[in-house]
């Protein structure tokens, strides 16, 4: 992967995982395209940074990486994708729909372009930074027993973004110490 020629896109580079991601792929020589946000509570601006940004950019790309040959998309989930939790539905649903996205441009993509997907549990953010009573709670119902890492997050990912795996696609990689396993 020490090919400079490869170029990345991380939305949310700013800080936590996307920032983890950004780095761990720079580390690896690739041009990396950062962009960062404000954490926004409207529902129309929840699903347009969750489902509409994730759409449109992919739209914009693939098409380079189909001439190109070769791409991978990875797309980031969370565990509301898949189990309800209190406050947090329209989150849920605009992942639910990322992980729509991940397994159909998996099948229509191919073969050019791998499309997978890391499927977030609890992970130590800036986000979470108020939170340290919350997450310690959180932590003895997850079978690891702790709270996940951006850079644990950042390795699945320049995993999946690596050559790798290249027989690899419509996955979706749950980051989550066990959790989902449980349900």
């Amino acid at each position: 992967m020490n090919d400079s020629r490869r170029t990345a896109l991380v939305a949310g580079s700013t800080s936590g995982i996307g920032q983890a991601t950004a780095v761990a792929l720079a580390r690896q020589g690739v041009f990396v395209v950062v962009s960062g946000r404000d954490t926004p509570h409207e529902y129309d601006k929840l699903f347009a940074l969750n489902t509409r940004a994730p759409f449109l950019l992919t739209a914009a790309l693939a098409p380079a990486m189909t001439e190109k040959g070769n791409g991978a998309v990875i797309n980031v989930l969370a565990i509301s994708a898949h189990r309800g939790f209190p406050g947090v539905s329209a989150f849920g649903g605009a992942k639910a729909a990322v992980a729509s996205f991940t397994r159909t441009w998996a099948a229509e993509f191919a073969p050019a372009i791998r499309v997978n997907a890391v499927d977030l549990g609890t992970i130590r953010t800036p986000l979470h930074d108020d939170d340290a009573d919350l997450l310690a709670s959180l932590e003895p119902a997850i079978p690891a027993r702790r709270i996940g890492t951006p850079e644990e997050v950042a390795a699945a990912i320049t995993f999946l973004a690596s050559d790798e795996d290249s027989y690899i696609s419509g996955a979706i990689l749950p980051v989550d110490g066990g959790l989902l396993a449980t349900f």
